[in-house]
């Protein structure tokens, strides 16, 4: 074989090239072999081996097969290529539908996992084999259980009189599976009967294990088909035995309006007694309903809670109202209090905005004593709100200023005045120091240090009314020690 031909079979070998492209040169090298003389041909054969390259028509198609039919004596093994299977094209994906509006309740807590299988404890590991003893007196001839089923059905201690039972009741689909399920879970026979009877007979197997699990009893099931709720469905009848929903309580819910599934579970997850709901609703509460009962459990309003505020003259309450003052800890006896040291009646929102602000008939009774004794509720909840105490007037009355008022506690409670600011003024012995002037040095931020300079630079001769100014002026921070 000439050292032409072994370059191409070469570079096939090593895939850079086809193996139609190397049939292709070597036609053509056998071409020019036959019509030139052996000797000097070595550049002609390259030229004719690169024109062929040039004008290759399918280049990058693999050859597959002999070309024995059309080049006799010729026979290549290349690698075969597979064809690539069509892709279908995705389709376009369905709109995205619109976000269900958010319910104000707390979630749903996760429905708890089907309780353990009931299995006898071996203190060894699983038996790899089914006892023949148990084997053969669990076997019948229209079953046929496996190993691994009659296994798990000695592991559950289940007596052939248990499975003949079951079998008894048998629907025609159910498998050796759903049997070894039900056997399992110790589900009796009599309570797939009573399935039938309540219309239940379709339940498949899931379900009545779920329903026996969760301490659904045939009973439960038809009380609760009795109360008639709306959006009912077998989920929701799951959810009652999960939640333990007090069917009593459902039906006393009922004479406020209709009640549906939801509303229903929902008491179950709150704890809604038959008690509680019948308590609310002799409350009298003008707008009260299955929801507003709910969000009251949420928060703890009780009746006799209710009861209480109505006994403070708050006769009108609403559900909203109560669960406010709930929230922020309004409780009876301070409203009380509250109501007869201000000397009239108040409302919801003066309650919930007292207690908010920490305003307590204590607080109300130390002010009165310190010679505040007509405020309202606005000027006590204002006091609160800029931290003025019955301390702080306290130690302003000890500086001096026993005759603050309303309007001049509250300017120094803005301008952050504290005690140790008015002794420190007070120390300077300035002849004109009064309380508005105090605030005054407060509101041009004149320090202690500052007028304590001032103090030594002017003498004596210094009043308030001057380091004010002087503070307007800027004066006093060019100041200097001598």
């Amino acid at each position: 074989m000439s050292h032409e031909k072994m370059m191409i079979l070469e570079m096939l070998s090593n895939g850079k090239i086809t193996a139609a492209e190397a049939m292709t040169l070597l036609n053509a090298l056998d071409e020019s072999l036959s019509s030139a003389g052996q000797g000097g041909i070595e550049g002609s054969v390259e030229e004719q081996a690169q024109a062929a390259w040039q004008d290759l028509p399918d280049a990058g198609n693999e050859f597959t097969g002999s070309d024995e039919g059309e080049h006799p004596g010729k026979f290549f093994r290349v690698r075969s290529v597979p064809v690539p299977i069509p892709v279908p094209p995705i389709p376009p994906l369905p709109p995205i539908p619109p976000l269900p509006s958010i319910s104000v309740r707390p979630p749903r807590p996760p429905r708890p996992p089907r309780p353990p299988r009931h299995r006898k404890v071996f203190l060894g590991r699983r038996p790899r084999h089914p006892d023949p003893s148990y084997a053969a007196a669990i076997k019948r001839d229209d079953i046929e259980f496996t190993p691994e089923q009659i296994i798990d059905l000695q592991e559950a201690d289940v007596t052939p009189q248990e499975l003949d039972d079951l079998l008894a009741v048998r629907r025609r689909e159910w498998s050796t599976d759903d049997l070894v399920e039900l056997l399992e879970h110790q589900v009796p026979p009599a309570y797939i009967l009573e399935l039938h009877e309540l219309g239940l007979g379709d339940l498949d197997i899931d379900q009545m294990v779920e329903f026996a699990d969760h301490g659904l009893s045939a009973e439960t099931i038809r009380q609760v088909l009795a109360l008639q709720l709306d959006d009912f469905d077998l989920d929701d009848l799951l959810e009652f035995g999960i939640h333990s929903v007090d069917l009593e309580a459902v039906r006393e819910a009922q004479r406020l309006g209709p009640v549906t599934a939801e509303d229903a579970v929902e008491m179950g997850v709150h704890n809604l007694s038959a008690s509680y709901v019948r308590g609310m609703v002799e409350t009298g509460l003008s707008d009260l309903d299955v929801e507003n009962l709910i969000e009251m459990r949420i928060h703890g309003v009780s009746p006799k809670f209710v009861a209480h505020m109505m006994e403070q003259g708050l006769s009108h309450l609403t559900c909203e109202q109560l669960i406010e003052m709930k929230i922020h800890g309004v409780r009876p006896d301070d409203a009380r209090l509250l109501k007869e040291f201000i000397g009239k009646d108040l409302s919801v929102e003066e309650f919930v905005e007292m207690r908010i602000h920490n305003v307590s008939p204590e607080y109300f009774e130390a002010m009165k004593g310190l010679g505040l004794p007509d405020l309202d509720v606005d000027q006590l909840v204002e006091l609160r709100i800029h931290n003025i105490d019955p301390e702080y007037v306290r130690a302003m009355h000890d500086l001096g200023l026993e005759a603050l008022d309303y309007d001049q506690i509250i300017e120094f409670g803005i301008h952050h005045v504290d005690p140790e600011y008015v002794r420190a003024i007070y120390s300077l012995e300035l002849p004109d120091l009064d309380a508005e002037q105090i605030i005054e040095m407060r509101i041009h931020h004149v320090t202690i240090e500052q007028a304590r300079l001032a103090k030594e630079v002017y003498g004596d001769q210094l009043t308030a009314e001057d380091l004010v100014d002087k503070a307007v002026q800027g004066t006093l921070r060019k100041l200097k020690r001598s």
